[in-house]
């Protein structure tokens, strides 16, 4: 019965480029990233060749075409992305936080809501007597591009016995420290066996009380915990305003909770200037303050800047 060559009848790999090696149709071969497919039987012929070969697949161009990213990825968990312009760099983001979308570019935020931004976390040590977040200070960022800020207080204490943490806010970084603060709010206190409520209500203060009792710092209870709102309101166009939800111990073996608002009663352009926040202790709770106290080395502050 007769025979006929049909050849072959699927590709053959062969590696690399050989100049020494005989090649029959149908042969494949890499060379400089690309693969060429034999076209007619040769040796010694060069995959440049159009006569004997045909290319396959071709290499990319490294840098131009965004398969070389060496230079725009610079640590571990970057991701890169198409901006105006160029590829761009999107640092990792902080634990926990997933991927959203912004207006033109991707970016980081909270689980859920989406929209926060951390923008510093304080650990407290050194015993300071303030601590302060200011616009361009230790990375701090805070502009128009916040519609209003989110602060969580968490297991922060006093040196000092029988205090309560305040608030100024800063302008041109300096404690705003006229007696326009305002504030009123309801606390609750628990002991064994009893509770009771109280509202609470000042005017003209130099500063913002979180309660209206002081914290205890004796042992295991020296936990206050706390989250502030507080609102620019276009930052010069309104008054700000802002509110409080704080928990802590008093003295006697006492739990207090509270729920706090407040703003400032001054000009609405005082907010034009506004760029940070301090936080302190003091025993003159709900009056001007006069005296602050060092903080307990313990505890942390974090401070979120939320967009629309």
């Amino acid at each position: 019965m007769a025979q006929i060559n049909i050849g072959a009848i699927k590709f053959n790999w062969k590696g690399p480029y050989n100049n020494s090696t005989a090649y029959v149709v149908d042969d494949v071969v890499s060379s400089g990233g690309s693969s060429y497919v034999c076209i007619l039987a040769s040796q010694g012929n060069a995959v440049s060749s159009g006569t004997y070969w045909q290319i396959m697949s071709s290499a990319g161009t490294n840098g131009s075409n965004g398969t070389d990213l060496t230079s725009t990825l610079s640590a571990r968990g970057d991701i890169v992305f198409k901006g105006a312009s160029a590829l761009t760099r999107l640092p990792k983001g902080t634990a926990g936080y997933v991927l959203t979308q912004g207006a033109n570019d991707p970016e980081w935020g909270e689980a859920g809501g989406g929209k926060h931004t951390l923008l510093a976390t304080t650990t407290i040590s050194g015993s300071p007597t303030n601590v302060d977040f200011v616009n361009g200070t230790n990375g701090v960022v805070i502009t128009s591009a916040y519609e209003y800020y989110v602060v969580d207080f968490i297991n922060i204490a006093s040196a000092t016995d029988v205090q309560m943490l305040g608030m100024q806010y800063m302008r041109n970084g300096s404690a705003y420290t006229t007696g326009n603060y305002v504030y009123i709010g309801e606390e609750w206190y628990r002991a064994s066996g009893s509770s009771s409520q109280n509202r609470r209500s000042a005017w003209g203060l130099n500063n913002y009380t979180f309660g209206g009792v002081g914290a205890s710092n004796a042992s295991g209870e020296q936990n206050l915990n706390a989250q502030l709102k507080f609102y620019p309101n276009g930052y010069g166009a309104e008054l700000p305003n802002w509110k409080s939800e704080t928990i802590w111990w008093q003295d006697n073996n006492q739990q207090v909770i509270n729920y706090f608002s407040g703003t400032s009663v001054g000009t609405a352009s005082e907010m034009s200037t506004f760029n940070g926040f301090r936080f302190f202790w003091t025993g003159d709770y709900n009056s001007n303050v006069t005296n602050k106290n060092a903080w307990s080395n313990q505890g942390k502050i974090k401070l979120y800047g939320v967009k629309a």
